[in-house]
């Protein structure tokens, strides 16, 4: 066997990949016989076992050994209807034990961060394993991956530091509303980014600089709800396409993943994602019906002969990637999409 052609273009090239594809690292699917083992060096403290001991609430749970730290991953598509790409891929993530229970050579490999609510987790990735005679790229890269992602973000932060050839990388988040002042245990002072950047310099490893992201970098701008380009965005199309398009949402995401150079050293990025719905309006001569045409409408009363078609779609697109370790400032890796240019990518679809 051996891997998709998307999964080995996304190999050749991981970064151009990510500036066209919009990729969500989800979360272990199967750990399969591994998860006899346990994942973090403590017991998270939502794990409801009698007798179990648990950490406390906002402390940080270590990945344990190397068989934790890496998991292997396929992209998987999102289509639509009618089967055709949403520009979407999900990352599903197994555990070696797995894995192997087909063809390792299936799979991608990468150093995988997963998340747990009301914690930060962490992983230390070790130095780069020099390559030895007679091992091919293949078993190499299953041993010692130059890819790294962390489980989904949906208003988490995350942290990395250290040496970017031998990195640390904490992921923080929670599933309850602990922004809110009233919820029983509250943020400090009501603010996800101060209460996990606290909890994370307290216990920092080093006194260097250090990467960041958190939510107003990609879901939530100033409490907003939104970031400026989906914002701006939305208003372009509502403004200036209201004749083709109806645009019922533009929703914010993003995705983290770290890639390791030929000289050991890791770059970690954010994927700045747009999720687009919306209805392209096309009148048309007569009422045609496909399966690519859901609804018809008549308009203008009296000339009976024209319809507005109506074709709802769902498409994701990256726009842009933004660099922010090493080091403590965001760069741009990537150009930012004009509105005019995500205009012609829903066009296309």
């Amino acid at each position: 066997m051996a891997k998709s052609d998307i999964d080995a273009r996304f190999e050749r090239d991981p970064l151009e990949f990510m500036k066209i594809h919009t990729v969500q690292p989800q979360d272990y699917k199967d750990r399969g016989t591994q998860s006899a083992t346990a994942l973090y060096d403590r017991t998270p403290h939502s794990y409801n076992k009698p007798g179990a001991v648990l950490a406390p609430r906002d402390s940080t749970l270590a990945l344990t050994g190397a068989d934790n730290q890496i998991a292997f991953t396929k992209l998987s598509r999102t289509d639509n209807q009618y089967g055709e790409s949403k520009n979407q891929y999900n990352l599903f993530f197994y555990s070696k034990a797995v894995a192997g229970l087909s063809s390792m050579d299936d799979y991608m490999a990468s150093y995988f961060l997963p998340w747990t609510s009301d914690h930060l987790t962490k992983i230390v990735i070790p130095p780069k394993i020099p390559a030895r005679h007679g091992v091919s790229l293949a078993v190499q890269r299953q041993r010692d991956p130059d890819l790294f992602f962390t489980a989904a973000v949906n208003g988490c932060s995350v942290f990395v530091e250290g040496d970017p050839r031998h990195p640390t990388v904490y992921h923080a988040g929670t599933t309850e509303s602990r922004s809110d002042l009233s919820d029983a245990n509250p943020f400090l002072a009501g603010n996800a980014r101060l209460h996990w950047t606290r909890l994370f310099e307290q216990q920092r490893q080093g006194a260097g600089d250090y990467g960041s992201v958190h939510k107003d970098d990609y879901v939530n701008y100033l409490g907003t709800g939104t970031t400026q380009e989906a914002a701006q965005y939305k208003s372009f199309l509502t403004s200036e396409a209201s004749k083709q398009l109806k645009i019922h949402s533009a929703t914010a995401e993003g995705s983290i993943f770290g890639l390791r150079d030929v000289q050991g050293a890791w770059s970690f990025y954010l994927q700045k994602n747009v999720r687009f719905v919306f209805t392209r309006l096309v009148k048309k001569k007569i009422m045609l019906k496909t399966s690519h045409i859901p609804a018809t409408k008549t308009i203008n009363k009296g000339f009976s002969n024209e319809a507005v078609v109506e074709d709802t779609r769902t498409v994701w697109t990256p726009v842009q990637l933004i660099k922010f370790f090493p080091g403590s400032n965001k760069t741009p890796a990537s150009a930012r999409l004009e509105p005019a240019t995500i205009k012609f990518i829903l066009d296309a679809y």
